[in-house]
């Protein structure tokens, strides 16, 4: 573990965290606990942004943040790190949390990481930190994450949202059932959420990130016999608490993670990482080989129109009736479609090569 000293700040020992070691569970050890913690949070959308705060509030010693996309109007109605300067900027949703929580509390190291989470950098994302915290859109990278997990014996904390609707998990390898126990469909063509999109309600998001992180809390101070051992549902429009008790789980059931530690999706077995979705009408797109764009190239030969903004990660482009987000290392996002065919021509159109 890594992080701060508590004896570097009066304010680290004393009134900030006052109310927090107060509590007899936690104290002075349990404070040094946190403070020495490093915790990822992959994704930093409604449940990312939510739980950040809280941990960085908390005194958590180092946060990683990981996020593939930039700030949208869109997002300020839940994603509660953001402003509409972050809007216009266009930045990415990890460097804007990174520089409001450096705000909140300059004591926590925080990192952030601004690439989509795919096969081939989500274990050397996971293998440095105590635990994560997910906070991503799909099932498919919450399925790499329960194998690496597992791979590298790091528990994980699930969670999902949507309408007024959540769930939540804490997986622990070797103590309670893992991710692919519970959801056995495999996600061979799943590739949104299990959670359908059409709407969120902001007190939904905020429920779930904070139950994510009581058991984060939970996790830096070694407790894990007070984890949930179950996975919670709530619907707080029809006032719906359900818990799904993880002893109705077989986990002798010969889970291919599990049992065989057959890591599939890890290994590339299903689909691919080149085009996928990407929320619910959009395309994401990356590059066979990392390439270095030229921002002020690509804005030379678009109309000046079309450039909604440049900053120093990322090109944004209206192209009615598409948004396209040129990453600088080829990485694109186009919104407005779900075929991927016209992202692909998009990449052709801006990205010679």
């Amino acid at each position: 573990m890594s992080g701060i000293n508590l004896s570097e700040s009066d304010d680290s020992r004393g009134s900030r965290y006052a109310r927090q070691i107060s509590l007899r569970d936690i104290g002075q050890e349990g404070q040094r606990r946190i403070s020495t913690s490093h915790v990822l949070v992959l994704g930093c959308g409604g449940l990312g942004s939510a739980a950040a705060e809280m941990l960085v509030r908390m005194g958590v010693g180092q946060i990683s943040l990981a996020d593939r996309d930039i700030v949208e109007l869109s997002n300020l109605q839940r994603q509660s790190l953001y402003t509409e300067a972050d809007v216009a900027a266009g930045l990415p949703k990890a460097i804007a949390a990174r520089r409001m929580l450096e705000k909140i509390n300059s004591h926590v190291r925080i990192k952030s990481i601004v690439d989509d989470l795919n096969r081939f950098n989500i274990e050397s994302l996971i293998e440095d930190v105590d635990f994560t915290i997910d906070a991503t859109d799909n099932d498919a990278t919450r399925f790499l994450i329960n194998e690496v997990s597992v791979k590298l014996d790091k528990a994980w904390i699930f969670g999902a949202c949507g309408e007024t609707s959540g769930m939540s998990a804490t997986f622990v390898p070797g103590i309670t059932p893992c991710f692919r126990c519970l959801f056995e469909r495999s996600t061979k063509d799943r590739t949104g959420s299990m959670i359908e999109d059409n709407g969120i309600i902001s007190p939904v998001v905020h429920l779930i990130a904070s139950i994510q992180c009581a058991e984060a809390l939970k996790l830096m101070l070694g407790r894990v016999d007070l984890l949930n051992k179950a996975l919670l549902s709530v619907d707080l429009w029809q006032n719906l608490y359900v818990a799904g008790d993880f002893a109705d789980i077989n986990t002798e059931k010969n889970c291919p993670v599990c049992n065989y530690r057959q890591f599939d999706h890890l290994e590339g077995k299903y689909g691919t990482v080149y085009a996928s979705l990407f929320g619910p009408n959009s395309v994401h797109i990356l590059p066979f080989n990392r390439i270095e764009l030229d921002p002020h190239e690509i804005a030379s030969r678009c109309d000046r129109d079309r450039v909604v903004s440049v900053n120093e990660y990322a090109i944004k482009l209206s192209e009615d009736p598409y948004d396209i987000i040129l990453f600088f290392n080829g990485r694109v996002i186009v919104h407005g479609t779900t075929d991927v065919s016209i992202a692909r021509d998009v990449v052709k159109k801006y990205v010679v090569r």
